[in-house]
């Protein structure tokens, strides 16, 4: 087996430091492994080190934590604020008052706690009431609670409930045509009626 010995700096005519370090790479490249093999190779790059990432640092691919689950529905502006629907019971149903059976004469709903609806109506005065589809006590609507009593068009009164008989509102028309209600539900239990002539009809 080749014996490895040191290199003796002290016979370089180099200069002592230099004798030194020329001596140590000699004896490295003399010296094999210890069982007789080639010269060790000598790996002098630094290995990588890992990026620090912060403990609480999402994934990637991590979706922003307030963004909408995929296809949501936007909210409503507001809910309506009846759980039944409104009718415009009145004698221009037929049979009179039962506009149950009537879809036209079912208001809807535009969102904002408001409702509309826009009929055909005949020159004369008309009676009415706001209610569902049966009359419910708790659920019927007029002007007056005890009295017949007339209102105007292009005017906006407040509705009152009103169940039982002699207590319908009445509405004169004096030219026939097409008529829109409108009743805001902002305060349910006061909820408020403007009727006015349809943009078809308002010429």
């Amino acid at each position: 087996m080749l014996q490895c010995r040191p290199f003796i700096g002290s016979r370089s005519p180099l200069r002592p430091y230099l004798a030194v370090a020329f001596a140590a790479a000699l004896s490295l490249a003399a010296c094999g492994d210890d069982d007789g093999g080639g010269s060790p190779t000598i790996d002098a790059t630094p290995p990588a080190a890992d990026a620090p990432q912060a403990a609480d640092a999402a994934p990637a691919d991590a979706a922003p934590a307030d963004a909408a689950p995929p296809d949501a529905e936007p909210p409503d502006a507001a809910a309506a604020p009846y759980a039944y629907d409104l009718f415009l019971q009145g004698g221009f149903n037929d049979p009179p008052f039962s506009a149950g059976d009537e879809p036209e004469f079912t208001f809807a709903y535009d969102g904002d706690l408001t409702y509309s609806l826009t009929v055909t109506l005949t020159a004369e005065t008309h009676e009415f009431k706001i209610a569902d589809d049966t009359f419910t006590d708790g659920n019927t609507w007029s002007v007056n609670a005890d009295t017949q009593t007339a209102i105007a068009l292009d005017t906006t009164t407040t509705l009152v409930l009103a169940s039982g008989l002699n207590n319908n509102t009445e509405l004169t028309i004096d030219t026939a045509g097409e008529y829109t209600f409108d009743v805001d539900a902002t305060d349910p239990a006061a909820p408020t009626l403007t009727i006015s002539a349809a943009a078809s009809s308002a010429r």
